[in-house]
């Protein structure tokens, strides 16, 4: 986790894109591992979370990314993968033997292989798995500090057992002698955990993570309107978030966070504040194999079932992305991005619609 935390501050530290680039190919000229890949290997959850389109819509036909594919993709692109992510909008852990997707990225020597879950499939027997593959880290999403919070935002899941399963990687990780895998903590803020979230760092302390990423909560596929958000609590969120920095640094516990809003600017539509420079190193990968440039992306770039990641780079829809990016024009990706990574201005009222 280090590693990361430290590589994610260098890249916001460096505010101009042409910088990044610059980064990215010093990196690459001395065949040096660069990409930041994201990959779903299903296409469903076990839970039905009230901001998830999951929870509206249950997938007709579930499917599930074949190890065949899997590992020529593995083959093309793990060579230059820094960081995996095998998780992004979906449950990882309903992949029928998940760890035989990570031992594939164990042979490619992936620097840093981590996952997202729910925590429900986390038992002792997963748990045990991920130690002994020696995966980087875990990240748990946890919305609430109580049960009724959690369990109302989450639902389908037990907050005991969660908790439980959370708490038990850390007795695991003492008892096998691992420092790995790091565990985080995402919590979605919204308006029903919004006077918990200094618990949820209490609960972190106490089940063994080592950080707390804080997102706000926006819109995913028409769901999670805006007044459930924080957007119109403003001033209660700065002021929150002051408490919340100095209870981490008590805890010893690491936080990331949203900005704070400005309360001087006016409302409108988003503009780009830290330049993005993902379409030169990150890709998000489907459960389909189909590939884009970020998950929040309109349309796929390639499809690994019949093209490479040569293809993927001289793809004239990835030049079109980088050129309307470089030239800042209006109706470049920037225009409709919702980062949680302080890319874009969340004062903005359109980043929460």
């Amino acid at each position: 986790m280090g590693q990361f935390k430290t590589e994610s501050k260098l890249y916001l530290l460096l505010k101009s894109r042409w910088l990044k680039i610059l980064a990215i190919s010093f990196l690459k000229l001395f065949k040096r591992r660069y990409l930041f890949v994201r990959m779903d290997t299903n296409n469903f959850c076990n839970l039905a979370c009230p901001m998830c389109p999951f929870s509206v819509s249950k997938t007709a036909t579930r499917e599930v990314i074949h190890l065949e594919l899997f590992g020529k993709i593995a083959n093309d692109l793990f060579p230059h993968t820094r960081y995996l992510y095998l998780s992004c909008s979906t449950e990882p852990l309903v992949t029928p033997d998940f760890e035989k997707y990570v031992e594939i990225a164990k042979e490619y020597k992936v620097p840093f292989v981590s996952f997202c879950t729910n925590g429900v499939l986390m038992d002792e027997k997963m748990n045990r798995k991920v130690i002994g593959l020696g995966v980087n880290e875990v990240i748990f999403s946890i919305d609430g500090a109580t049960r009724g919070t959690f369990e109302k935002i989450r639902k389908g899941a037990s907050f005991d057992a969660v908790v439980g399963n959370l708490g038990m990687l850390t007795r695991l990780k003492k008892e096998l002698g691992s420092k790995l895998p790091s565990i985080r903590i995402n919590t979605t803020m919204q308006k029903d955990n919004f006077n918990e979230l200094e618990d949820i760092l209490r609960l972190a302390k106490k089940f063994g993570a080592d950080c707390v990423q804080l997102r706000h909560l926006v819109q995913v596929g028409g769901l999670a309107k805006k007044d459930l958000s924080l957007y119109d609590m403003k001033d209660g969120y700065n002021r929150k978030l002051d408490g919340l920095i100095m209870l981490s640094k008590q805890l010893g516990i690491n936080i990331t966070h949203p900005p704070k809003f400005d309360l001087s600017k006016k409302t409108g539509q988003q503009r780009e504040i830290n330049e993005c420079a993902f379409p030169w190193f990150y890709m998000y990968i489907d459960h389909k194999g189909r590939a884009k440039s970020c998950p929040g992306f309109r349309e796929y770039i390639i499809d690994f079932n019949v093209s490479s990641f040569k293809d993927y780079q001289n793809s004239p829809k990835l030049k079109e992305i980088k050129r309307k990016l470089l030239l800042r024009e209006k109706d470049s990706c920037v225009s409709s991005c919702r980062s949680q990574g302080g890319v874009v201005d969340v004062n903005a009222e359109s980043y929460f619609e």
